[in-house]
């Protein structure tokens, strides 16, 4: 090897090298004191170089704000197609699978960087426009998630995406544009459901970070997992059983109902008056009508007033369920009354005998006997 060609190779080693160094001690004043006081001087102090020396990697604080968002949508999107690799190619593993995969990816990779997540998907940094160069980092994950869109049809989902929905106007315009732009893989109606998806996967991820769950749903975990799932069946990417419901329901015939008969409105039945039968709410006997009765009414001669006309009475037979309950009833009066009975007659006795002994006063004429035993 030439000896200028080995050192422009080492020259060039050192400077990537320090250019490391230089954008991983930016993040450490990223996450300390954002984006907007990212300063190039309070860097160069950090590692020990003159602020001139620094302005060679990075003429100014927009060019290090590009490199590091650079770097950020590389690595969420780098974590991204990994996971949906790693679930399993299109053809073998469903797309609702590597849809799952990778946004519990971002999501994670969300959590274990949360500045330089607050970077790309956060607040804009006031007075920074982003260059060109940004476009196709950021466009990694958007592409990976709706590129599961064109393998829909491919696995046997044809009517998981209904059509028609964007309608003529404006959003019909633009959607059928982007998917002309994409190569014409995905159709316009699907588009337009990632292009939901994807906005409400970040938008779930970002209340997740800034704290919009304090004191609701943290840890978000579990409505996390139920929202990507919902998001699945927005964009078409069913489960098994989705896909047999949906087939079912494609092959089924629909039933639909005849128009009502024009003309006016029926009548409304009168409402029973009390003692008709049908506002009797009574429960109903259910046994046979042949049976006959032994509810043992207060008069032998007559029949239970829960059983129909003509219900002959036998010893034999048991009494129906609304009478035992009734006779049950009937009991607990009867000894709650005797209850009763006893009490008043012990205060009434109480009340002969202290008037014999002269302790209480005479009760007035017309004032009961208890009133005065009780003083009032």
């Amino acid at each position: 090897m030439p000896p200028g060609k080995a050192s422009t190779t080492a020259r060039e080693r050192a400077r990537a090298s320090l250019t490391t160094e230089i954008k991983e001690e930016a993040r450490r004043h990223l996450a300390q004191v954002g984006a907007d006081a990212l300063s190039l001087r309070a860097v160069a102090r950090e590692l020990g170089m003159a602020s001139s020396a620094l302005y060679r990697y990075f003429p100014s604080k927009d060019d290090l704000l590009t490199a590091l968002i650079i770097d950020a949508y590389d690595a969420v999107g780098e974590v991204t197609e990994a996971a949906m690799d790693a679930a399993g190619p299109g053809q073998s593993v469903p797309p609702r699978a590597r849809w799952l995969a990778g946004c519990h990816a971002i999501r994670a990779w969300a959590l274990a960087h949360p500045h330089e997540y607050a970077l790309i998907y956060g607040s804009p940094v006031p007075g920074y426009r982003a260059p060109d160069a940004t476009i196709g980092p950021a466009s990694r994950v958007p592409l990976a998630l709706i590129s599961l869109l064109g393998d829909v049809p491919a696995a046997g989902d044809q009517g998981a995406l209904a059509t028609g929905e964007t309608g003529n106007g404006v959003l019909a315009e633009q959607a059928a544009a982007v998917a002309a732009g994409l190569g014409g893989s995905v159709r316009p109606e699907a588009l337009v459901r990632g292009i939901l998806a994807w906005t409400q996967l970040f938008g779930m991820i970002s209340f997740e970070l800034f704290g919009q769950f304090a004191r609701t749903f943290e840890p978000a975990d579990e409505l996390f997992e139920y929202a990507v799932v919902q998001m699945a069946q927005l964009v078409g990417l069913l489960s098994v059983a989705g896909r047999r419901a949906l087939l079912r329901n494609h092959l089924s015939p629909r039933r639909t109902l005849p128009p009502p008969a024009p003309g006016p409105p029926a009548p409304r039945p009168p409402t029973p008056r009390r003692g008709h039968p049908a506002a009797d709410t009574r429960p109903a006997d259910t046994r046979p009508a042949d049976t006959p009765c032994n509810n043992r009414p207060a008069r032998p001669h007559r029949r239970c007033h829960h059983c129909p006309r003509g219900t002959p009475r036998a010893a034999a037979a048991p009494p129906c369920t609304v009478s035992r309950q009734h006779n049950s009833i009937y009991r607990r009066l009867l000894q709650f009354r005797r209850i009763l009975y006893a009490i008043a007659s012990k205060i009434l006795r109480n009340n002969k005998i202290l008037r014999h002994n002269g302790s209480p006063a005479a009760p007035a004429p017309g004032r009961p006997a208890l009133r005065a035993f009780t003083g009032s």
